[in-house]
C-alpha cells in the first residue's frame, strides 16, 4: 500500500517537474510514511526524492514514532534549542541538489509564517507550491476500502452492544 502511495506521489512531482516534496500535515505524512504522531504542533515534516526513500523530520523525542512504526524508519531530528527550519533547509538541500525545484505545501495549519519565511529565504527561486497529496488521498485503493469497510463493521458492532446494554440511571 505505501510503496503504491509513493509511486502515486512521485508521479505527481515528475508532472511539476519536483525534484524534492516537503509536507508539513500530520495526515500527509502518515498517509505518506505511517508515521503518527499527537505532537503535531511541533515542527514535522516529511521530505520526498524521486528516489530514496522518504524522509521525516521530526523533534527527537517523536522520532520513535517513526523508527517503530513507520515503513520508512529514516528520521533527522531536531533537538528543543535547534531551529527546525534550518535543519529542514539543510535536508532538502541536501536532497535536492542545486537548482532543482521544490515543492512544498504551503496551506499547512502546523507551520507559522515566520517559520515559513525561513525555509524560503535558504531556498529562495526554488519552492513551488505544492499540494500534491490531498487529491491523491481522496483516491481510495481497494485495501484501504476494506479497512474502512472492517473499521465500519467494528463501530457498528460496538454501537449495537453499547445500545443494547444502555439502561437508565
Amino acid at each position: 500500500e505505501y510503496a503504491t502511495r509513493l509511486a502515486r506521489l512521485r508521479d505527481a512531482m515528475r508532472e511539476q517537474e519536483l525534484s524534492v516534496f516537503v509536507s508539513f500535515s500530520p495526515e500527509n505524512i502518515f498517509w505518506i510514511t505511517g508515521h503518527d504522531s499527537p505532537a503535531y504542533h511541533y515542527v514535522q515534516a516529511c521530505v520526498v526524492s524521486l528516489e530514496d526513500v522518504p524522509v521525516n523530520l521530526l523533534r527527537w523525542i517523536d522520532a520513535t514514532n517513526t523508527l517503530l512504526r513507520s515503513w520508512s524508519r529514516r528520521v533527522i531530528c531536531y533537538g528543543d534549542s535547534d531551529d527546525p527550519m534550518q535543519v529542514l533547509a539543510d535536508l532538502v538541500e541536501e536532497m535536492a541538489g542545486t537548482g532543482s525545484r521544490i515543492g512544498v505545501e504551503t496551506e499547512s495549519f502546523f507551520v507559522s509564517v515566520r517559520r515559513f519565511d525561513i525555509l524560503r529565504q535558504r531556498l529562495a527561486t526554488r519552492i513551488v507550491p505544492a499540494q500534491l497529496v490531498e487529491p491523491l488521498r481522496l483516491v481510495k485503493s481497494a485495501e484501504e476500502l476494506a479497512c474502512i469497510r472492517m473499521a465500519a463493521g467494528l463501530t457498528k458492532a460496538a454501537m449495537q452492544t453499547a445500545i443494547g446494554m444502555a439502561r437508565e440511571g
